[in-house]
């Protein structure tokens, strides 16, 4: 099983929404005491590097849905986070509708913020319990100037 569902046939035929070609993050670990006190001695120790994502390719085109699935600490986040531009992969490229994502400027950059954002598994760490479901549904629009006209009614259209 690949992981990918259709919700069209079409699908297979649409160009990418998001495709990534390559894309690795690695992360510098932070040395303990004994390390940096050898570094200084020798200056021969190297940085200790994390592999957290190594050589993602992966395309997703209108009408797919994609869900990662993998254990702790494996770099589904940290993956997730280069998709949605929040960080800068190490290697590869990150794609948003055939344009380098690093390469967006202005409305362009503005309209990928807005339409790839990271989706969080635990409900308590997004969504507020003292809120009501409308208050939550509209904050995003509000706080972006996506709204025209009244607010209510909009809230209203959506739910």
């Amino acid at each position: 099983m690949s992981g990918v569902a259709l919700a069209e046939p079409v699908a297979a035929l649409a160009a990418p929404i998001i495709e990534l070609r390559g894309v690795s993050k690695r992360f510098q670990k932070a040395p303990d005491i004994t390390t940096r006190l050898v570094r200084r001695m020798t200056n021969r120790q190297p940085v200790p590097v994390v592999r957290a994502v190594d050589g993602v390719d992966l395309v997703v085109r209108r009408g797919e849905v994609l869900g990662l699935v993998g254990e702790s600490g494996c770099g589904k986040s940290t993956l997730g986070r280069m998709v949605a531009g929040i960080l800068e992969p190490s290697a590869g490229q990150v794609l948003y509708h055939g344009r380098d994502r690093t390469t967006l400027e202005g409305a362009a950059a503005r309209q990928a913020r807005l339409r790839v954002q990271m989706i969080f598994q635990d409900p308590y760490a997004s969504l507020n319990p003292r809120l009501r479901v409308s208050e939550i549904v509209g904050e995003a629009p509000r706080v972006h100037g996506l709204i025209k006209g009244d607010y209510e009614e909009y809230l209203d259209a959506q739910l």
